[in-house]
């Protein structure tokens, strides 16, 4: 099969999983943590192994430790699945708030150029976004994510329609088509 085809499968999968998590947030966010909790245990186990290839003292202790918090934090996901989701949810809202906050100060050393305003107005999106998410927690916390995930699939799938396009190009000039 070629490569452009495997892009437009991709894109219909993301397409039709974005929408899934739109029209079904609370299960989407629930997906979420469990992904999170698993890939938490996952990356646990891999450094606690790690620890048994490194040959220095020091960084075996932090490999360990990094691997038991980890594989800590992955099982606590999974087995209080709510709690897991709210701390998900206070975690990105943090870093929607932290990263708008920095855009802000980044767009006033932008000054003068074209991307001013774009960087200002992307910085008060966020700071807006973390702000609702924050006002209306914990109620935001069951679905929130969900919707992430929704609009991160629909958006991925735009991507993967594009990239299908350019391969179909390539494939094209190629003579493979």
């Amino acid at each position: 099969m070629k490569s452009h085809v495997w892009w437009i499968i991709g894109g219909i999968i993301a397409l039709i999983g974005g929408f899934f998590a739109l029209l079904n947030p609370v299960p989407a966010t629930l997906a979420v943590n469990f992904f999170a909790g698993w890939s938490f245990i996952m990356f646990g186990i891999l450094a606690l192994v790690g620890v048994f290839q490194l040959d220095r003292g020091r960084h075996k202790m932090f490999m360990a430790i990094f691997g038991l918090a980890a594989l800590l934090l992955g099982i606590s996901l999974i087995a209080n699945p709510l709690a897991g989701v709210l701390t998900l949810t206070l975690l990105v809202a943090s870093i929607i708030l932290i990263s708008g906050i920095a855009r802000i100060f980044s767009a006033f050393h932008l000054r003068g150029t074209r991307l001013f305003w774009l960087m200002l107005i992307s910085g008060v999106i966020s700071v807006l976004l973390a702000v609702l998410i924050f006002a209306d927690f914990p109620a935001s916390a069951m679905s929130i994510l969900g919707l992430f995930l929704g609009f991160e699939l629909l958006f991925s799938s735009i991507s993967m329609f594009s990239m299908a396009s350019i391969a179909a190009q390539a494939e094209k000039a190629r003579g493979q088509f």
